[in-house]
């Protein structure tokens, strides 16, 4: 059986090619435009990892983690940032190391296929992407 993965980037270009390059690795992948879209499909969907962009409108992927964790929920997460607007406005190293804090193995972007497809091999292992 194929592992699930859910895309939250609000980026329609990223999600396509994250969907694209994970789809061709046999993921079966779910993409949504934001943190609360992402939340309503956990309410009733399990996935083997999450990739969180932390920089989204509504609720972005630093708020997300956090409800994931209020919720228990120990699904892994891959976190990427390149940086942007957000209520917890870091630069992406510091957006980064906020979500190592909550569990997340992490990736900067802009990143290439071999590093995203590592990333998701730590994530899914339980290490942290450097």
């Amino acid at each position: 059986m194929s592992q699930r993965v859910l895309v939250v980037d609000d980026e329609e270009g990223v999600r396509r090619t994250i969907d694209k390059v994970l789809s061709l690795e046999g993921f079966k992948v779910t993409t949504v435009s934001d943190g609360n879209r992402a939340l309503r499909i956990l309410d009733g969907d399990v996935f083997d990892l999450l990739v969180v962009d932390i920089y989204m409108p509504d609720l972005d992927g630093i708020g997300l983690m956090r409800e994931l964790r209020r919720r228990q929920d120990s699904t892994p997460v891959l976190a990427v940032s390149g940086g942007g607007e957000s209520p917890h406005a870091f630069d992406s190293q510091g957006a980064l190391a906020v979500a190592r804090a909550f569990g997340a193995a992490v990736l900067p972007k802009p990143f290439t296929v071999d590093e995203l497809l590592d990333g998701v091999r730590r994530a899914l292992n339980g290490g942290a992407a450097p």
